[in-house]
């Protein structure tokens, strides 16, 4: 009976820890906020969609293909006649089911990355930490890459050009990536 009572008080203490720690931080509280709101969604969200995510809807024997948003189907439809807020809806399982798998995996193999390299240090730890510098470098490439009809350049009389993308490396150890929009 004693060590109930013990799990208690300390599952009490946690909970209040944690509830004192989002009224300090009303970012993280909004950001918990948001994740509950889309695990919700991910959850309960198939009883409430209006529609079959891949059924073409049909109206009058009409195929109700590209209709703007309306009241029967809050975000329109797609060119295949299929309810975009059903299938925005039912897509929130699987996004969510491969965000946190690839966080887990990513949490999974930087410990294990990490632990080597504090491990062994010297040069097997320098070449590692360097090749996760590159992993972190690699999602921000396409940010880098222009994707402009023409090579853009300083002196570019592009009339279409929307931005121009440049990276400086000051030292190997850390690189700047940064965005001039015109």
């Amino acid at each position: 009976m004693e060590n109930n009572n013990d799990l208690f008080i300390s599952v009490k203490r946690g909970m209040i820890s944690i509830i004192i720690f989002f009224k300090r931080d009303k970012f993280a509280m909004i950001g918990a906020i948001i994740y509950l709101f889309f695990i919700l969604v991910a959850v309960f969200g198939p009883l409430f969609a209006p529609y079959d995510p891949l059924v073409m809807i049909k109206e009058n024997g009409k195929l109700m293909f590209n209709q703007a948003p309306s009241l029967k189907h809050l975000l329109g439809t797609t060119n295949m006649g299929r309810d975009i807020f059903s299938q925005l809806i039912f897509g929130s399982r699987p996004a969510l089911i491969v965000g946190f798998t690839a966080a887990f995996f990513v949490m999974v193999v930087g410990t294990l990355v990490g632990l080597f390299a504090g491990y062994y240090r010297g040069r097997l730890g320098s070449i590692l930490m360097r090749l996760t510098d590159v992993a972190f470098g690699i999602p921000f490439i396409p940010n880098a890459i222009s994707k402009e009809k023409e090579p853009v350049g300083i002196a570019s009389t592009s009339t279409d050009l929307t931005s121009f993308r440049f990276i400086i490396a000051p030292s190997p150890n850390f690189c700047f990536i940064s965005s001039i929009v015109s």
